[in-house]
This record gives structure tokens, sequence and C-alpha cells, in this order.
């Protein structure tokens, strides 16, 4: 069963030595996705679309769940798979991440702690 969705539009994602990172500027969290849940990443920012075959539905649940990935239509009756399943999630630097996660460097450096706008 092919599943249509795309990484959500407030994550950003690299690889670094295979490993696949996803960082949520929203949050300030990011993961270190597991193969499995790195291999379904792939597929939706690659082609729109995830096979959700019956193993790995249950990471795909765990990634749309976490807000990770979007669908237009997430599948119904699957249980999502343990966090540790499909990714191992940090937040030691979400307070860097949330203050500047896309930086331009200007006169006063980096990083520039700033007020949220009342």
């Amino acid at each position: 069963m092919n599943i249509r969705c795309l990484p959500a539009s407030h994550v950003v994602s690299d690889s670094f030595d295979g490993d696949r990172v996803v960082i949520d500027i929203q949050t300030g969290a990011y993961y270190m996705l597991t193969p499995d849940a790195a291999s379904l990443w792939s597929e939706a920012s690659d082609v729109g679309e995830v096979d959700g075959d019956s193993d790995r539905l249950p990471v795909l649940m765990r990634l749309l769940q976490e807000g990770l990935l979007e669908a237009q239509e997430s599948p119904t009756g699957v249980e999502p798979a343990p966090a540790e399943s499909a990714f191992t999630r940090y937040t030691d630097m979400e307070e860097l991440l949330l203050i500047d996660p896309i930086h331009e460097v200007d006169n006063e450096g980096w990083p520039v702690f700033r007020q949220p706008d009342a």
C-alpha cells in the first residue's frame, strides 16, 4: 500500500556519514532516524509517497505522530511503533535552535538572543 506523504514544512534534514538527522525548527528538537525510518524519510522526500508495507507501517505511524512527516490520509487501525524503533530524540540544543535555527550573521554576531514579538 503506497501512502502519499511529505516531510513536514517545519522540519529540515540532512545526512551525516550515512545517518539521517531531522531538525524540528518549531520545537528545537532534533532526531537521529533509525535505518527503517530513514528509508521511509527518503521515499517521502524523493517521491512524495512511501511503501507502507505491514512491517514498516508502525514506524511510519510514529513519524506521522511525531509530526515529522505529514500524510494526505493517515492509515487507520495501526499502532505507532515505540519511538526508539523510529528515532532517538534529542533536546540538548533546543534553546540554541529555537533562538536562531537558520542564522544569518550580521554585526551583532551569532547567536543573537531576541525577544519574541508581543
